[in-house]
């Protein structure tokens, strides 16, 4: 089949122009969003009377727990090593066999305390260097310049690491220490002691606790293990219901920030939406000169033109304009889309246009209340066909043409039945409509990086886009 020409070189930089304009508007909706996710992320994130990141708030019932769990802590023997060990991550992949053995006993180092400052960052947790260790010399296996055989880089190192600076933006130790490990040790000392238990080992004694506390201070404290350890329990049931507390506060804080997002976006999907529309009515004014316009952009198509069928291209030809325009429900929010095929008079249907109207009915259940394509609802014009030229109807005249057609898919609901959405709709809709101009120039597949001068198209080139053999 040929196409003639009929004067529409003449229009075919100003629909290149014309298309340039749209994926202009289309490109600044999309990074308009992006600072939007953007900004708003840092909102979250950012704390800048601070000027640090937002981690996970600690409210003041909580601090004040906290408090009381340091004072019981100090009366239990090794609470933070067996809380380390039960806690496990830390252990088995940032400390080697010697960091194990230096938080056992210290014949190690002369520091009764270590001490390291961390920063909080838009990247995340990053830290400082830390106290500087002082090493004991005779037989310890320290770092290799006090004469043990453990270099600086030859392993991963606790202590390597807590003496040095944070090479990386993000400090994943810091971070598991500070968010996690540090706020939850009283959960781990106590899966530490039970798994003790199940050992078969004893717990330690009152009395071997204060001899070791208390050696050669000739005085023997009463510590009440047992009773400390119930106080404990109740202070980690106590921290429990008030991190429950804090998290419906971070929640509800989540959803304000996700539904200010969603505003913002529509805001600038409407905004881009606008100036779309006053674009595609000038796209419209000058493709009413060029004919088979859609026709040739449905053919260079790289998908839809699998549609089409012999008798659909005969169709086709009379198609006039395409429409495409989303729906909204009360609230505003985007519910489906309509697509509308206007025809001029021919000899297949008498209808002088042709819907397919998408309608989501089911809702996402997160703050940002969209609809999905989960279900749908989908309703199509009946199509008046003229007698004996209905070709949606299998062999009614006798045609042998193969299972696909893009009429026999406009009039089709087989979506609904499969409870599916519409993917071809769903294409027309998010790349054909907005794109009409390029596949019309049988411009497609390029590169975002890929140079193209589409106004620099030669007659030969031009006039491959209009005659389709």
């Amino acid at each position: 089949m040929e196409l003639p020409l009929d004067g529409a070189l003449q229009y075919l930089d100003q629909i290149i122009e014309i298309q340039d304009e749209i994926d202009q508007v289309i490109d600044k909706e999309y990074d308009d969003k992006l600072k939007l996710v953007e900004e708003l992320r840092d909102i979250r994130r950012w704390d800048e009377k601070n000027g640090c990141l937002r981690h996970p708030r600690i409210t003041q019932s909580q601090q004040c727990l906290f408090v009381e769990r340091r004072e019981l802590v100090e009366l239990l023997p090794d609470f933070w090593i067996t809380a380390l060990f039960a806690e496990g991550v830390l252990v088995s992949y940032y400390m080697n066999e010697e960091d194990r053995k230096d938080m056992h006993e210290n014949p190690y180092f002369d520091n009764i305390w270590l001490s390291k400052t961390f920063r909080f960052t838009r990247e995340g947790i990053s830290s400082e260097s830390g106290t500087e260790i002082r090493w004991k010399k005779k037989g310890i296996k320290a770092f290799a310049e006090n004469g043990g055989t453990q270099s600086h880089t030859d392993m991963p190192s606790f202590f390597k690491w807590f003496m040095e600076d944070s090479e990386k933006h993000r400090d994943l130790v810091a971070e598991k220490i500070v968010d996690t490990f540090w706020r939850e040790a009283h959960v781990y000392y106590f899966i530490g002691m039970d798994r003790s238990a199940g050992k078969g080992m004893q717990m330690m004694t009152e009395k071997k606790w204060a001899r070791k506390k208390f050696k050669g201070e000739g005085k023997t404290p009463e510590v009440d293990i047992p009773g400390t350890l119930s106080k404990l329990r109740t202070i980690s049931d106590k921290l429990q219901a008030a991190r429950q507390e804090a998290n419906k506060e971070r929640w509800a804080m989540e959803r304000k920030y996700e539904l200010m997002l969603v505003k913002r976006e529509k805001e600038a999907h409407k905004e881009g939406e606008s100036s779309r529309r006053s674009i595609y009515s000038r796209r419209n004014e000058i493709i009413k000169n060029i004919h088979h316009f859609w026709l040739i952009a449905f053919l260079n198509h790289y998908a839809l033109h699998h549609l089409l069928s012999k008798e659909d291209l005969k169709i086709l030809k009379f198609l006039n304009s395409v429409n495409v325009e989303d729906t909204e429900d009360e609230e505003g929010v985007m519910s489906g889309y309509t697509i509308t095929l206007n025809f001029g008079k021919n000899p297949y249907f008498e209808n002088d246009s042709l819907t397919k109207e998408i309608s989501y009915t089911a809702m996402t259940d997160s703050p940002r209340m969209e609809y999905t394509d989960s279900e749908v609802n989908i309703c199509v014009s009946n199509i008046q066909w003229i007698g004996g030229m209905g070709i949606t109807t299998r062999n009614q005249r006798g045609f042998n043409e193969p299972d696909t057609s893009f009429f026999t898919w406009f009039s089709g609901l087989e979506c609904v039945a499969m409870n599916a959405y519409d993917e071809v709709a769903d294409l027309i809709r998010q790349d054909f409509w907005s794109n009409a101009g390029k596949y019309f120039v049988n411009v497609r597949n390029i590169n975002d990086d890929e140079e193209v001068d589409l106004v620099g198209i030669n007659k030969l080139e031009r006039l491959r886009a209009f005659h389709l053999f």
